[in-house]
């Protein structure tokens, strides 16, 4: 895997919802200006309910994709539903080590291809979230991160949430809570030892967050890590303590975490949020949660492919 250069080519792929095609033309406009050429793998395909194309194209999509020696980077379209179908079809020996970018459904990919082809994927968005009116705040730390401009993020307290202050240490793994939960006793999840886990999730109830969080608990996954980061979860009944738990967000944070060593924030700007962060998931880290700043600090992942001047 290395970092995007002037020329290269980013491909597109559906592997879930089907998305507008004015998507398609707008990254390409996009891509343009940042000086990157797009390639879409499955542009005319036909719909298999509300996904992009049956479960075996979709597959073969994402591979050619990863076969392609002109891709470097390779974006998801947008989320919804149908990542994990793909799952028991996908080849591991078909992923080559390059660029691959998404969130929400698309963490079945994500986790799996972590685990089962050691590829580094980065939970970041999707195009049909950097086209449209898309925050710019967004595309400028999406293709910042892809380019090898930065290997660090500082946030203000603005931006997050803290719970409990610290500093942890480990690869960064995660992604959407329900889509973790489904994975578990898979081979398409791995939370090794040390891990800083990132959560983010969106339209649960807070009885639902609640249930996933205890599931999670039971499978020992929170006995593995030393760190603790929920995106700004938009859980729908969180705005008072008459929801569906009758507890409030810290109230049911507390009640899982409060003998937890580790730092813990919430609210940090990833996922299904205005603004989102591009994260290199299995990227050791080092996440330091403060009264009035967080930090991540990323290992230098490109490794023989060093990039230029590091932004924070």
């Amino acid at each position: 895997m290395r970092p995007l250069v002037s020329g290269d080519t980013i491909g597109i792929v559906s592997p879930a919802s089907t998305v507008e095609r004015r998507v398609f033309s707008e990254f390409r406009d996009l891509a343009a200006e940042h000086g990157y050429a797009t390639r879409v793998f499955g542009e005319f395909d036909e719909g298999f309910g509300r996904m992009a194309a049956d479960d075996r194209r979709r597959a073969e999509n994402l591979e050619a994709a990863f076969a392609d020696d002109s891709v470097a980077a390779i974006l998801c379209s947008r989320g919804g539903y149908g990542s994990g179908r793909l799952l028991d079809i996908i080849e591991p020996a078909a992923i080559r080590s390059k660029i691959f970018v998404g969130y929400s459904d698309v963490t079945s990919l994500i986790l799996h291809l972590s685990a089962t082809a050691g590829i580094m994927p980065f939970h970041g968005p999707m195009a049909a979230d950097l086209t449209g009116n898309a925050n710019q705040w967004t595309r400028e730390r999406f293709f910042s991160m892809l380019a090898g401009e930065r290997l660090s993020y500082s946030l203000e307290r603005a931006d997050f949430t803290p719970v409990r202050e610290g500093v942890a240490t480990g690869p960064i793994v995660g992604g959407n809570i329900s889509i973790i939960e489904s994975l578990l006793g898979t081979e398409s999840l791995s939370i090794p030892d040390g891990a800083v886990l990132l959560l983010e999730d969106v339209n649960e109830y807070m009885y639902s967050f609640d249930r996933s969080l205890v599931h999670l608990r039971r499978a020992g996954v929170f006995d593995r890590i030393s760190g603790l980061v929920f995106a700004d979860l938009k859980i729908k009944d969180q705005a008072s303590r008459d929801n569906s738990l009758g507890l409030l967000l810290e109230e049911v944070i507390d009640s899982h975490f409060g003998a937890f060593e580790g730092p813990i924030a919430l609210d940090l700007p990833c996922g299904h949020t205005d603004r989102k962060l591009t994260i290199p998931i299995g990227a050791q880290t080092t996440l330091t949660v403060g009264d009035t700043r967080l930090v991540l600090e990323f290992e230098d992942f490109w490794k023989s492919h060093p990039a230029g001047a590091l932004a924070a």
